[in-house]
Parts: C-alpha cells; structure tokens; sequence
C-alpha cells in the first residue's frame, strides 16, 4: 500500500502494524468490496483534490499533526538522512551560512597544547617501556591447556 506524495498511505498507522492489521487496513481504506469475497476489487488512491482543498481550508493546530517531528527524525529502524528537508522541498529550503567565530572566546592554536602533548609523550614512553618488561598473562590457548 503505497499512496500519496511520500509513497506511504495518509490512512495507515506507522507504527505497529502486523500482517493482520495491514490486510485489515487494504481492506478498509482501499477496496470497495468486502474482505475475502472473491470479486473483482477497486482500489482507491488515498487523496484526491477534494481532499487537497479540505487540508487547504483547515486550519492547522497541534492536533492536525499524524506524527511529530523527532519521532521521524529519530526512527531507529530508519537509516540517518542527510536529505530529509531537501529530498521534499528542495535545496532553497536549507539556508547555508556561515557562522562566525565568537568573539568572546579566545583563539586556540597548537602551540597552547605543546607542553601538554611533550608531558604526555614522556609517559606514553613510559608506559610502553614498562608494558615490554612486566611478563605477559596467559592467554586463553594456555589456558585450556593447563585446565582441560
């Protein structure tokens, strides 16, 4: 059941539909028949341009919403899209503009982290030079070895 602009169906649920329910909802939304009877279906389009003309005239408040905003956006069982607002309404839709350094904080360079990296450089040497000495633990090869 694939309907209207975003190839979805505007009648069914996004969440927890199982087979049941989906054949429940074909039957439903898009059949002029009952179910399982054996005749010939008509399958209806879920919007049509009295539809279109009845969302225009209404006025749109929170309740008009299907589903809210981070709900989609953060669809674990959805990949991350990059192109969300694009893919919909275009590349006008994205501002791009740059944003400016602030100005109240100050400017950071590498030379700010010298003696932070030479004073951890000598410990990571350290550290190297007493993991070679101090003997290995066993492994877990010898370990089944030992206790079979």
């Amino acid at each position: 059941c694939r309907y209207g602009e975003n190839n979805v169906c505007c009648s069914l649920p996004v969440e927890g539909v199982n087979d049941t329910d989906y054949e429940r909802h074909v039957y439903k939304h898009h059949t002029t028949t009952t179910p399982y009877s054996g005749t010939s279906r008509k399958v209806s389009s879920c919007s049509t341009s009295s539809d279109k003309q009845h969302f225009q005239d209404q006025k749109w408040t929170l309740y008009t919403t299907a589903q809210n905003m981070p709900a989609v956006l953060n669809d674990p069982n959805k990949g991350k899209q990059r192109d969300f607002f694009t893919k919909t309404w275009g590349d006008s839709f994205v501002e791009l503009t740059d944003v400016p350094e602030p100005n109240y904080l100050p400017h950071i360079t590498i030379h700010h982290f010298e003696h932070y990296l030479k004073k951890i450089g000598k410990r990571h040497k350290r550290h190297l030079k007493l993991n070679n000495i101090l003997p290995k633990p066993p492994t877990h090869a010898d370990l089944l070895q030992t206790f079979p």
